[in-house]
Order: C-alpha cells, then structure tokens, then sequence
C-alpha cells in the first residue's frame, strides 16, 4: 500500500523531549537537517526541546505511522499528536530500529544511517 504523500523521499525520525517531562514526541521529517524542523516547533510552542535520537532514512511518514501504532497504548491523548508517556527512551528507540530492521529485510536495496542516540 502505497500513500501518495510517501514517496522514497528520505527524512528524519526523531525523537525529541524537553527538560523534566517523561514525555517524548515521536515524529519525522522531510526537511533536509533536522535542526530545521526543531527551531520550528520551538517557535511555535515557546518549549525548549533537546533531540534525544534522530535516524536519517526512507519512508519516514509510513514508519512514523508504524511506529505510533506500535506505541498506542502509550499516546499522550492531551498533549497534541505524537506525544507519548510512561515508557523509556530504549524502549522507544528499540521500536523505531525494528521498524527499520524489518523494512529492511523487506527491501534489501533500502538503508538508513542512525544519526545520533543522547542518553
């Protein structure tokens, strides 16, 4: 299935936070540095934000959309979309590199290249 809005395009899957909040937002990108995207949501909501792991890779609309279904049970309803609580930064990062992983295997020509992981 393929979304019109998805093509082979590469962008970034990032995961962001900000200082004390358990919170993590899960989103992408097609921007060409992810800086870009971040100064973006910091004007638009005043928050600081610190970039705990970002993946430069193809696909990044359909695994985002893979990886919050994976994560559903942990959304943050009143926050705004792909905000998500009570789960650890491994566990999130485990799920995007499966995701991966698995398109992977399904085409073998695809890569991607892990950017950065903050403790």
């Amino acid at each position: 299935m393929h979304d019109s809005i998805d093509t082979c395009e590469a962008g970034f899957i990032y995961v962001i936070s900000y200082r004390g909040s358990g919170e993590f937002k899960i989103g992408m990108t097609r921007e060409r540095t992810l800086e870009r995207r971040i100064r973006t949501l910091q004007t638009t909501d005043g928050i600081e934000y610190k970039v705990k792991y970002a993946i430069h890779t193809q696909f990044p609309l359909r695994k985002e959309r893979i990886i919050h279904s994976f994560l559903e049970e942990y959304r943050c309803h009143d926050m705004g979309k792909g905000w998500f609580r009570n789960i650890t930064l491994e566990q999130i990062i485990f799920v995007i590199e499966e995701v991966n992983r698995f398109f992977a295997i399904v085409n073998p020509v695809y890569t991607y290249m892990r950017i950065e992981h903050i403790a």
